[in-house]
């Protein structure tokens, strides 16, 4: 038996080709689906919001995150989508993060963390930012009622003076005890950041792989490729035939690369 059997070569290249060809345009449109519908946004914002609750989906709103600037399908230009937000890496969201609490738990996170830094440096003597957090009690005791954030002021000060000692104040503690009773979902993005990104990436591939299957078969279906016709030719081919002609095509291949 020859090599060079035209009817199942003919066969081979044709289903090769085509497959090849269906490979291509599938990418193709694939990669113009994913930048028109934001799909690596979309895939972002759902893995957020199931690792870290309905409070992580504030920062897709407009104007709380950074105006980002990214490439189109192609790669030709840039593009400015409003609010459309890419995976950030742990600082960059745990900013975002706070960017989306009230006034009153960003001033306490800011006052705390001067506190801390205070400490750091002069963990033996009171410091001039000790002052900052006397003010922060008695703005928050004197919030009025009725005014927005009141709830959170009046929280927040009868968190901080239930577990405050003028002469012996453990701000470190403190601050890691008011973000785990006020900001669980920033602490959860903070410490379970490399689970929140496998959770991310692996959405990302089953909506991709799930829009290439379709993709394919309605490119196939409007074409009307002739997958049939294909395998009938192919199946028509003894198949002693088919593995010797396979056998041969891998011998030759193999001696072309020697």
């Amino acid at each position: 038996m020859s090599f060079l059997d035209q009817s199942l070569l003919s066969t081979i290249a044709a289903l090769v080709a085509t497959f090849l060809a269906l490979s291509l345009l599938v990418q193709i449109v694939q990669e113009v689906y994913k930048f028109t519908s934001s799909s690596q946004a979309r895939a972002y914002e759902m893995a957020l919001v199931d690792f870290l609750g309905p409070w992580s989906r504030r920062i897709f709103e407009t104007g709380v995150a950074s105006d980002l600037k990214f490439r189109g399908p192609f790669q030709f230009l840039k593009i400015r989508p409003p609010s459309k937000l890419l995976p950030m890496e742990r600082d960059e969201l745990l900013a975002a993060l706070e960017r989306t609490l009230s006034p009153w738990h960003r001033e306490t996170l800011r006052v705390l963390r001067l506190e801390v830094a205070a400490r750091t440096a002069s963990p033996d003597s009171r410091t001039p930012h000790t002052q900052e957090f006397t003010q922060l009690l008695a703005k928050l005791q004197n919030a009025q009622a009725g005014a927005p954030g009141y709830q959170s002021a009046r929280d927040i000060h009868a968190f901080l003076t239930k577990r405050t000692d003028d002469s012996h104040l453990d701000v470190k503690a403190l601050l890691t005890a008011y973000s785990e009773e006020f900001l669980p979902h920033v602490v959860r993005a903070a410490d379970n950041y490399p689970q929140l990104m496998r959770n991310f990436e692996h959405t990302y591939r089953r909506r991709n792989l799930r829009h290439t299957f379709i993709i394919a078969f309605l490119l196939a279906m409007a074409f009307e490729l002739p997958f049939g016709r294909l395998y009938q030719e192919a199946r028509g081919t003894p198949s002693a035939q088919a593995w010797a002609a396979l056998a041969e095509a891998q011998a030759a291949f193999a001696q072309s690369q020697d």
